[in-house]
């Protein structure tokens, strides 16, 4: 923010009255702009979106969508986290107990994700996992992983998840068995792959339900997302983030089965009813 800062210093004395109450907001709630259009904004404030758009210009920006997507990439930063994940796990080397301090910072993580996650926003999305026809999940990179093992739980106790492989699986492919019925999960996390928003972008053209579950209230998946699950948590490093992300799958999945005892009741018998000795192998006393 500090290019736009420096800006705004440069031109206070240009401003109309609107404007200057456009400029007081974005000094104070400069995350109001990176999530809200410029009517939304004027109203906010009591001006029109003209106003808006001329504050725009005052400052040098062809229009608000520029102006906005400054604001975003400054917020959101675009350098990588593993420097921010080395130093603070620096600042717990030098004590006794490393590897408890480590676990218990990622539960104190998970406490504080818990107390942040809307609970109608929860209840609605273990809803449309219940129900769905078909679950489409993807997530590139770090959060892959992710997408692999949350397709693997939602099978084993309901059926009808596929987790896209990126190197092995037909695109077009996929997006065609998706249909209203259907629900698209997202899975971006910081340095968030492109990949993944086109992807939803697309999903969400043949009528699925787009559930993005990300970092940030701010991040690029939200303009696909028909409903968005932020793990706010303050730092950017997805190695962090990861225990956070698992837990809150797990819940997903505990709130799916609750949701339809039955249908878990009946997948369960027809796990017991493989002949698990022809896959499986027992504990040696």
């Amino acid at each position: 923010m500090e290019e736009i800062n420096l800006k705004l210093q440069t031109h206070y004395g240009q401003f109309s009255k609107g404007q200057l109450k456009v400029a007081r907001l974005l000094e104070s709630d400069p995350k109001s702009f990176a999530i809200s259009s410029a009517e939304q904004v004027g109203k906010h404030i009591g001006v029109s979106e003209t106003t808006v758009f001329r504050f725009c210009h005052a400052l040098g920006y062809s229009g608000y969508s520029e102006l906005q997507k400054e604001i975003q990439k400054s917020l959101l930063g675009g350098e990588s986290s593993l420097k921010e994940y080395g130093d603070q796990k620096a600042s717990l080397s030098d004590t006794d107990s490393f590897h408890k301090k480590v676990m218990l910072s990622d539960s104190n993580h998970i406490l504080t994700v818990a107390d942040r996650i809307s609970e109608q926003d929860f209840n609605l999305a273990v809803s449309k996992l219940a129900t769905a026809e078909k679950i489409l999940i993807t997530g590139a990179r770090s959060s892959f992983s992710v997408a692999q093992w949350l397709a693997f739980a939602l099978n084993v106790i309901r059926g009808g998840a596929t987790c896209y492989k990126p190197n092995m699986d037909d695109l077009i492919y996929e997006l065609s068995k998706l249909n209203e019925e259907s629900v698209f999960i997202a899975l971006s996390f910081h340095r968030y792959a492109r990949d993944t928003i086109d992807f939803a972008q697309e999903a969400r053209k043949k009528g699925a339900y787009i559930i993005g579950i990300t970092d940030s209230d701010l991040a690029p998946i939200r303009a696909q997302a028909d409903l968005l699950l932020p793990i706010k948590l303050p730092f950017k490093s997805t190695l962090d983030t990861a225990p956070v992300v698992f837990s809150l799958m797990n819940a997903l999945i505990a709130g799916v089965t609750m949701t339809n005892p039955d249908q878990f009741e009946t997948r369960r018998k027809e796990y017991e009813n493989f002949h698990a000795n022809n896959f499986f192998t027992s504990l040696q006393e």
